[in-house]
C-alpha cells in the first residue's frame, strides 16, 4: 500500500484526508525516506526539484563537501522535476517517511505552513543566521509569516518578460516602451506581423503552470493573485481575464500542450519570443542555447500593468529548501541548513541572483559556474530590481485545488465557452470556499 501511495500524485486534499488514517501505520511499516546508510549515527535526507545542468551540480558539491566534514550524518539527495515536487514531498508525509528537507518556491510556503509541515529555520539558528540574507526576503513576501522565515533561501528571483530584444528591433518595438497592457498587445501584434509567427509563450497544459505563469498578471493589476476575490477587486480580475483573451491570438496552439520545461525550451528553440519568467532562466537554458543567451538577443524587461496596476514592475519570490517539521533530526538539519547557506555556497549558486544582503555582480561571476559569460545578464536583472516597483509574491492555500478551479474557467475563456464576466462568477462562487475550508473555516 505503502509503495502505491509513494508513486500515486498526492494532492493537498489527498494528504489530509490520508494523513489521519495512515499516518500511525505508515510509522510502524513504511521504509524510512533514505535509508540506504543505517551505519551512520544520522541519515540526513531531502527531496528537491534539481534539473538544471546549474542546481544539479551545485547539490552535489554542497553535498560533497557536507559529507566529507560530517561523516557521521551524511546527506542523501534525492531529485524529481517540478512537476511532481509538491505532490512527492506530501507523499512521503502522508507514508510517515518525511524527508528532513523538502524543497520548492514561495508559492508552496502558505500551503505548508497552512498544513503544519514546516518548521522555521531561525527558531534552530538564530537571528544571526537570518540577517546573512538580503532584508526584502526575511521581512517582507510568501516565505514571511507571522514574522517568521519559514523557508531556506537558496535562490532569489526577479520577474519580467524574457524577450526576443532582435525580434522587438526588426519590428520596430522598444522593449523600454512597453508599460502597459495595451502596449505589450500592439508589440506582440507587430512581432507577430514580421515574424509570421505567435510569439507569446505561456504553458497551459496543466493548472500549476498556467496559474504560476499568469500570477503576475493580478500582482500588475491591484490583486494579491488568482485567489483574490475581494469584493472591491471584481472588476480588476475580470480586466484580467480580459487581457489573457486578448492574448490568446499570440500565444501558438502548441502551448495547450506544454509544461514548465516546455515553456523554457520554446523560447530556446524560437517558438515563441516572449515568456513571463524569472532571472534564473539563463542558468536554465545557457548549456543548450549559449549563441542565444546574449544581449544582442535577448533581454529582460519589466512587467507591463493593467489599468489597476503600479506601472512597469517586476516580482519576486524564492526557490527553498524547507526543514520539515516531522523529519527526524532537526537539530542535525538546521547544521545542514546553515552550512547551505554560507555566503560562499550561496554565491556558487547559478540560478536567478543570490538571496544574500549586499552581494555584486563582480563577485558572483568569479563564484557562479558560467562566470563572465552571465555578466551582462546579472547587470540587466541588478538594472531591473532598481528601476522599477518589485512586489512580492502572495501565497495562497489550498494551492493545487484553487489552481485548478481557474485553469478550468481560463480554458473555458480562451474557447469562447464562457464570458470573462461568467468565468469569474463560477469562480468566486467556488475558490472562497476552497480557502475557507482549507483555513478550517
Amino acid at each position: 500500500m505503502m509503495d502505491r501511495l509513494l508513486r500515486r500524485p498526492v494532492s493537498r486534499r489527498g494528504f489530509l484526508e490520508s494523513a489521519v488514517f495512515t499516518g500511525s501505520a505508515a510509522a510502524l511499516h513504511a521504509v524510512p525516506f533514505g535509508s540506504a546508510n543505517a551505519a551512520a549515527n544520522v541519515q540526513l535526507t531531502s527531496i528537491s526539484a534539481m534539473v538544471a545542468e546549474a542546481e544539479v551540480a551545485w547539490e552535489r558539491g554542497v553535498s560533497a563537501a557536507w559529507n566529507k566534514l560530517h561523516p557521521e550524518a551524511p546527506w542523501t539527495p534525492e531529485n524529481v522535476g517540478w512537476e511532481q515536487i509538491f505532490e512527492k514531498v506530501l507523499a512521503y508525509e502522508t507514508a510517515g517517511s518525511t524527508p528532513d528537507l523538502g524543497y520548492g518556491w514561495t508559492g508552496f510556503t502558505a500551503d505548508w505552513h497552512q498544513m503544519g509541515i514546516l518548521a522555521a529555520p531561525e527558531d534552530y539558528l538564530g537571528a544571526e543566521w537570518k540577517s546573512r540574507f538580503a532584508v526584502y526576503l526575511t521581512a517582507t513576501g510568501g516565505d514571511v509569516i507571522d514574522g517568521k522565515l519559514w523557508a531556506v533561501p537558496i535562490q532569489a528571483a526577479a520577474y519580467g518578460l524574457v524577450s526576443r530584444v532582435d525580434w522587438m528591433k526588426e519590428a520596430g518595438v522598444d522593449p523600454l516602451q512597453v508599460k502597459t497592457w495595451d502596449q505589450l498587445v500592439d508589440a506582440l501584434a507587430k512581432v507577430a506581423a514580421k515574424k509570421n509567427n505567435k510569439p507569446f509563450g505561456l504553458p497551459l497544459g496543466n493548472a500549476r503552470n498556467a496559474g504560476e505563469k499568469t500570477d503576475w498578471m493580478f500582482r500588475g493589476n491591484g490583486l494579491d493573485n488568482l485567489a483574490d476575490f475581494a469584493p472591491g477587486k471584481r472588476d480588476a480580475y475580470i480586466e484580467v481575464l480580459e487581457f489573457l483573451k486578448r492574448l490568446r491570438p499570440y500565444i501558438p496552439d502548441s502551448a495547450l500542450s506544454q509544461d514548465y520545461t516546455g515553456h523554457r525550451q520554446a523560447f530556446a528553440t524560437g517558438a515563441a519570443g516572449f515568456i513571463p519568467i524569472g532571472d534564473y532562466y539563463f542558468g536554465e537554458i545557457y548549456p543548450t542555447a549559449k549563441e542565444l543567451m546574449t544581449p544582442e538577443h535577448v533581454t529582460i524587461f519589466a512587467y507591463p500593468s493593467g489599468s489597476k496596476g503600479p506601472g512597469p514592475f517586476s516580482t519576486f519570490d524564492m526557490n527553498v529548501y524547507y526543514m520539515m517539521a516531522h523529519g527526524k533530526n532537526l537539530e542535525t538539519t538546521a547544521k545542514l541548513v546553515d552550512f547551505m547557506t554560507s555566503r560562499e555556497n550561496l554565491l556558487r549558486w547559478s540560478l536567478g541572483h543570490p538571496p544574500l544582503k549586499d552581494w555584486t555582480v563582480d563577485e558572483a561571476v568569479k563564484m557562479r559556474l558560467y562566470g563572465e559569460a552571465e555578466r551582462w545578464w546579472l547587470e540587466h536583472v541588478v538594472t531591473l530590481a532598481q528601476g522599477v516597483p518589485m512586489l512580492p509574491s502572495i501565497g495562497f492555500v489550498a494551492k493545487d485545488e484553487v489552481q485548478q478551479v481557474f485553469y478550468q474557467n481560463l480554458l473555458k475563456v480562451f474557447d469562447g465557452s464562457l464570458s470573462s464576466k461568467d468565468a469569474y462568477e463560477a469562480m468566486a462562487g467556488r475558490i472562497p470556499q476552497l480557502i475557507a475550508a482549507a483555513k478550517g473555516g
